[in-house]
């Protein structure tokens, strides 16, 4: 389980996304740390994807740095994992549960009525500067913010129903290079 995904940011540095981490075992649906080696093949696959600049991992904790200029996928962090781990007993995972947004980011939502509302809901929760291209809406989130709460109010705001369907995707993005 990747739980409370959080992007560290300063406007001048390098953009950090820290996590925790566990996996989970399918059979007996327990969670526990990762053992030293699958944390050190973990942030080896981390370290693969092409808008990572540096990753480690420990048995609790992921630590990204993006290479500025990047953009980063919520889907592109939870499809890694896939080669790191091996747990007698069962099919393990490491999924995200939680995720807690800051920073420089694009939400893709898809809402069924008054998608013109979206910004204004964003803006309750603490996003500035707010661009919507079609379902993407880009904008900078002056704290952090999990994506429960944010779907939750998206949908009361916009008179849609809660569900997690009305949420796509996640990018973050590092500045680009002074």
């Amino acid at each position: 389980m990747l739980l409370a995904l959080l992007l560290l940011t300063g406007d001048d540095g390098p953009q950090k996304l820290k996590f925790s981490v566990e996996h989970l075992n399918l059979q007996t649906m327990k969670a526990s740390p990762l053992k030293a080696e699958e944390a050190k093949s973990f942030g080896a696959e981390l370290k693969e994807l092409e808008a990572v600049a540096e990753a480690s991992c420990t048995e609790t904790t992921g630590t990204l740095t993006l290479k500025a200029g990047a953009t980063l996928k919520w889907t592109e962090i939870k499809a890694t994992g896939k080669k790191t781990l091996s747990y007698d007993g069962g099919k393990p995972v490491i999924v995200l549960n939680t995720l807690k947004l800051s920073g420089s980011i694009t939400v893709t939502l898809h809402v069924e009525k008054n998608a013109d509302k979206v910004p204004e809901a964003l803006k309750s929760l603490g996003f500035k500067d707010i661009a919507a291209d079609g379902d993407n809406y880009r904008g900078v989130a002056t704290k952090a913010v999990d994506i429960v709460t944010l779907l939750k109010t998206v949908a009361l705001k916009t008179g849609n129903e809660y569900k997690l369907e009305i949420f796509k995707d996640a990018a973050w993005h590092a500045p680009e290079a002074k």
